[in-house]
């Protein structure tokens, strides 16, 4: 089974460290472990669920499985 995954076109300007360190605040005052982070990607687990996020550009990438 494939794994959802979404897109989203951020605003101009928008910098990519700057909305990763954002997930990461976000993803662990939820209780998510953020296990990694290589350029401007991150990964993180909660439970048996687990989420790669990634901003290419203007575009912001987010992967989810179950």
């Amino acid at each position: 089974m494939r794994s959802p995954a979404r897109d989203w076109t951020l605003p101009k300007g928008a910098v990519a460290s700057n909305v990763i360190d954002w997930y990461i605040a976000a993803l662990q005052s939820r209780g998510w472990k953020v296990s990694g982070k290589s350029f401007s990607t991150i990964r993180a687990k909660h439970g048996n669920s687990s989420l790669s996020v990634g901003v290419r550009a203007r575009t912001l990438e987010v992967v989810a499985a179950a």
